[in-house]
């Protein structure tokens, strides 16, 4: 009604003179939490950042919906910055999805490569313009050009003193490698904020973001850095540290590959022992546990294994704060004392609310965290503050980590491999049985393979293999034909070309094959300048042609890439035929966009024929041939593909 306030407006504002506003349905008293920051190169995918990263702050806000952060995306373009600062966390997501998966491929390939971000500047910018004890993740492929900016390094010393964030870099490696120094830096700014330098191919994602959800939890202005290691141990591995004062809660942040032992003051131990999770693993993973209430006084750690040993650990003072409650006052499904609640009433996990007010959560949401279908591992069952798995074939539950893999090749009863091939386990509930070399089958049958043990054919065939017996085949007669003009060496890439018309890849090809164009073609014997013949990557030979009398022979087959002329080499078969052309035995490339090279064997420059010859090849020889079969002398053994070549009579 006009003129009049709502009793409901009234207490809106009552509320937020005092700091209370309504958040989601909630009235709440604002706090101030653990802002979150993404430095990002911008050659990366970030689709699937923005969808891990809304499961980690839907689990954060809607268990502690008073809190409030700031989101800061800065995006780094060599030596450029954007920078995003937002208190939304759509708006945040958002920022963060940026480039198609197309646009970041092209741009790190013609890019990065290069490899001149700025990453050391954008990172002293994320420090500059994030509040304090800020989580700081930083997704790159590991190029930090200015890595040794003494100056600017000092700098981001400086700054991490004094903002106390945690900074965590998330290395996609693809193909690129770091040099030590350069490594160095990472894994020295990450020890210093307390916080990590991880290879993401190697990460279980769930427990990455298990983790951020904790840090992001975390209560401000309360934190006292008390352990810092990171090194090598060979076995075991002693440690002292002290709580100092009264504490809620020590965060423990580690790098799984170790067991971890701790002992308090007054003599309890417990153990961090995830190794029967990591049997099924060839990777360690990167998580965080609490522990609540720690004793005052000298702890022990004692880790025991053989890597590196990486783990930091943070106390909190968070229920020292103003506003302290009793579990009384609270919620039956809240206490006064959980993990970021400042001291007040706050759900516990599994549960939403502002902790007068607790509902239960659905994990099985797709934007809530559940590890029940990493890799398809199985399907989320919701339960009252948690949820179950059940888990598909080939997986197990672990109740820690939900769906988990079997090793299915660790026990003979749990593959069908046959006894002489090689069982390969894979983390997505599966595996794979391969003959080895000398064997041939598909991995559940496997017999003797006469072509890789012994010679059964000549020099001049190639021995087949198929399942009960074998043949001697001449590749001259059994090949197929590529007739490709993108081959090319002399097609090179220019700005006409289209993205989709430009870039092939012989990620196919497997056999025999003969290069044809207006004439028979070769792969070149030189090194192919990067661009060229219809691919990123061109593909030359490292050797010489053979001759018809040298038969079928083995040469090498290389890359020119970003890391030299020969990169990932391998192996091919060559044979010329009688006919003067080649054939090639190739196998499919390990990466696009690499695609074998052509040019011309058609070589007349030099000779002078006369208006009777043509210019062919005998027995690999260039020459002058006779077009009129009836006058001929000389006659050669070998001939071209239209009939004899014979010499003709000059005067």
């Amino acid at each position: 009604m006009r003129g009049r306030m709502s009793l409901s407006f009234l207490l809106v504002l009552l509320c937020a003179s005092n700091g209370w506003t309504r958040n989601e349905g909630y009235h709440c008293k604002q706090k101030e939490g653990t802002s979150l920051t993404v430095l990002k190169d911008k050659t990366l995918v970030y689709r699937s950042l923005s969808y891990g990263l809304k499961k980690v702050l839907n689990s954060v806000s809607t268990r502690l919906p008073c809190i409030k952060r700031q989101y800061t995306t800065i995006t780094l373009d060599r030596t450029e910055t954007n920078e995003t600062i937002t208190n939304n966390k759509s708006d945040f997501l958002q920022s963060i999805t940026g480039k198609s998966w197309y646009d970041a491929y092209y741009y790190y390939y013609k890019h990065m490569l290069i490899c001149n971000q700025s990453l050391l500047y954008g990172l002293k910018r994320a420090l500059e313009i994030s509040p304090s004890e800020s989580l700081i993740l930083v997704y790159t492929f590991g190029c930090m050009a200015d890595y040794n900016d003494t100056r600017l390094l000092s700098e981001v010393y400086t700054l991490l003193e004094e903002k106390k964030s945690q900074v965590y870099f998330l290395w996609y490696t693809w193909y690129r490698t770091i040099k030590a120094s350069q490594k160095d830096v990472f894994n020295e700014i990450a020890s210093l904020s307390y916080g990590g330098f991880i290879d993401m191919r190697m990460i279980d994602y769930y427990e990455l973001w298990r983790s951020s959800v904790l840090l992001l939890s975390k209560p401000l202005n309360s934190t006292l850095h008390l352990l810092n290691i990171c090194l090598n141990v060979t076995d075991e591995y002693t440690e002292v540290f002290s709580v100092p004062i009264s504490l809620s809660y020590l965060l423990i942040t580690r790098d799984e590959r170790v067991i971890l032992k701790f002992t308090d003051p007054n003599g309890n131990t417990f153990a961090i022992d995830n190794t029967y999770y990591y049997s099924y693993y060839n990777y360690y993973v990167r998580s965080s546990s609490l522990i609540k209430t720690p004793a005052v006084g000298s702890w022990i750690l004692t880790a025991q294994g053989k890597s590196l040993l990486s783990v930091q650990i943070l106390g909190f003072t968070g229920l020292d704060k103003s506003g302290n409650c009793l579990d009384s006052d609270c919620h039956p499904n809240a206490t006064c004392s959980e993990f970021g609640g400042y001291g007040e009433c706050t759900c516990k996990e599994g549960f939403a609310g502002d902790g007068i007010t607790c509902n239960d959560i659905d994990e099985c949401q797709d934007d809530y965290t559940n590890n029940c279908d990493y890799y398809y591992g199985g399907s989320c069952v919701n339960t009252i503050g948690s949820y179950t798995c059940n888990c598909s074939r080939g997986y197990k539950y672990i109740s820690e980590f939900g769906c988990v893999d079997i090793d299915e090749c660790a026990d003979s009863s749990l593959n069908d491999c046959d006894p002489v091939a090689i069982c390969k386990n894979f983390d997505y509930g599966s595996y794979t049985c391969t003959c080895p070399y000398g064997y041939y089958g598909d991995g559940r049958h496997c017999e003797v393979n006469e072509c890789q043990q012994g010679t059964p054919c000549g020099s001049n065939e190639d021995c087949v293999k198929y399942i009960g017996s074998y043949s001697c085949n001449d590749p001259c007669s059994n090949h197929t034909v590529l007739n490709d003009p993108w081959r090319s060496t002399s097609n090179i890439y220019n700005s006409s070309y289209s993205w989709y018309d430009w870039y092939h890849c012989d990620y196919e090809l497997s056999g025999w094959y003969r290069f044809k164009g207006e004439y028979d073609q070769q792969i070149p014997e030189h090194c192919v300048a990067e661009n060229s013949c219809g691919a990123d990557f061109p593909i030359w030979m490292n050797g010489s042609h053979p001759t018809v009398s040298d038969g079928i022979v083995n040469r090498t087959a290389c890359s020119n890439w970003y890391a030299g002329c020969c990169t990932i080499p391998n192996n091919i078969s060559v044979k010329m035929c009688p006919e003067g052309f080649y054939v090639y035995k190739l196998q499919s490339r390990p990466i696009c966009y690499s695609a074998y090279c052509t040019e011309s064997n058609h070589n007349c420059s030099g000779l002078d024929c006369t208006p009777g010859e043509e210019c062919g090849i005998v027995d690999g020889v260039h020459g002058c041939y006779c077009r009129d079969s009836s006058n001929t002398t000389d006659v050669m053994q070998q001939g071209s593909a239209e009939g004899k070549l014979k010499r003709c009579p000059r005067e």
